[in-house]
């Protein structure tokens, strides 16, 4: 049963990982054109995020885990601008 259970996370887990990237996507197109170096890109890093916030979920539950991406979103799409801008 055990290793039924971990054959099933195995498949699992990539395709949560692509549909959790995939997802983010069109925020991306709103900032750039989206390209196939776009996709990867957004691909991989969302799949590091996504193991980060699995990790949680399954350690704390789904409430720290939606923490975590509230987190990471504003750092990303409030703080990061703030230090970006050039005037």
């Amino acid at each position: 049963m055990l290793l039924a259970s971990l054959a099933g996370a195995a498949a699992g887990i990539p395709l949560i990982l692509e549909t959790f990237g995939l997802g983010h996507l069109p925020n991306a197109s709103m900032v750039m054109h989206i390209t196939p170096t776009v996709v990867v890109l957004a691909l991989l890093l969302n799949g590091v995020a996504g193991i980060s916030f699995g990790y949680l979920y399954r350690k704390s539950g789904l409430e720290s885990a939606i923490v975590a991406h509230f987190c990471a979103d504003f750092v990303i799409y409030v703080i990061g601008p703030a230090f970006l801008k050039t005037e």
